[in-house]
């Protein structure tokens, strides 16, 4: 089921008779690669990072749209005679890393959601390759991505512990590689999944839980201006209210692993999704068309009964749902 901020079920000819193609991860290695922020690769004078064949794209939105951000002042990256120049001094006090070394921080370094679909895996790949690697390299910048880690088991005096905000050299590195952003789970990856939810959490199970970012909201240019008049709609209809950075990874991995229905706005909360059993039904609100293919991909390699209701986005990245006019698909979802 997909829907329109304003009631509309939207034709789906399209999408539902398009042969989808999803290309597997594949193992990729740099040799005497730099690195500036989170994955932006220097080779010699190429620019590579995690999701495309050329990272140039990416080099070039640090370099203008990212110019002031966190991620473009670190990069130093800049346009020099229409073509990418990284200067001397970015890569001036670059840590050395010798040996062969794993790749495991995803392009958002602080996002959970990507932690959960492309550093995971990563981690899992360093530890059952049989591959005889001299480091491990990743950012934990949260407890709850330490206790996800700490769960593997992985010898900790063989990590790196990325820092964004410094540059890197590699005499070798490996890093798992999509063509694109498409966040499918492979088989492999939904029992590492499954595996990590077991028998952990303290939070009491709910069949029913609805995702909120109130909290997140207040810092996030994507507010959904009128949360908690949808949450209003749900709250009477057996959800429990849940705000996942509040809670520890435990208690998300044990909430979602339980829960008969999820439904939420669209976000790193969602991604927990991958912790959930297949058929469970989940109802995702979307605050701009640019994410309904990647988080349906989500959705639909984890085997979930899903369906997603977009919103009307606003000029300023906020946006908000005619909770009125989409009620009769919620229900419908719902079947309530």
């Amino acid at each position: 089921m997909l829907a329109s901020a304003v009631g509309e079920a939207l034709p789906l000819r399209m999408l539902d008779t398009a042969e989808r193609l999803t290309v597997p991860k594949v193992l990729d290695r740099f040799e005497d690669a730099g690195l500036v922020w989170s994955d932006c690769f220097i080779l010699g004078d190429l620019f590579q990072n995690s999701y495309y064949a050329t990272g140039e794209y990416h080099a070039r939105n640090l370099a203008t749209r990212d110019r002031e951000s966190l991620a473009g002042r670190t990069a130093g990256i800049a346009i020099l005679d229409d073509g990418l120049a990284i200067s001397e001094q970015a890569l001036a006090d670059a840590q050395y890393i010798p040996g062969r070394t794993m790749f495991a921080t995803p392009h958002e370094p602080h996002h959970w959601g990507l932690f959960l679909v492309s550093s995971l895996p990563a981690l899992e790949w360093f530890r059952n390759s049989g591959v005889s690697y001299d480091n491990l390299f990743v950012h934990l910048n949260h407890p709850n991505m330490r206790a996800l880690f700490n769960r593997l088991d992985i010898d900790p005096g063989r990590v790196v512990e990325h820092d964004p905000l410094h540059p890197y050299l590699f005499e070798s590195v490996d890093l798992q590689r999509t063509p694109r952003m498409d966040f499918h789970i492979a088989p492999s990856e939904r029992a590492l999944f499954r595996t990590l939810a077991t028998g952990v959490g303290d939070i009491p199970p709910a069949s029913r839980i609805f995702v909120s970012r109130r909290s997140r909201s207040r810092d996030d240019h994507r507010l959904l201006r009128n949360e908690a008049e949808l949450i209003a709609v749900f709250a009477p209809l057996g959800f429990t209210i849940v705000e996942p950075e509040q809670l520890s990874a435990e208690d998300q991995m044990a909430l979602f692993a339980t829960a008969d229905v999820v439904a939420g706005l669209g976000g790193g909360g969602m991604f927990n999704a991958v912790f959930c059993r297949p058929g469970t039904r989940l109802l995702s609100f979307e605050s701009d068309p640019r994410f309904v293919d990647r988080h349906a991909n989500l959705f639909a390699s984890l085997s979930l009964d899903y369906g997603m209701i977009l919103g009307t986005p606003a000029a300023d990245g906020s946006w908000s749902i005619d909770v009125r006019a989409v009620l009769p698909h919620i229900r419908r979802f719902l079947r309530a």
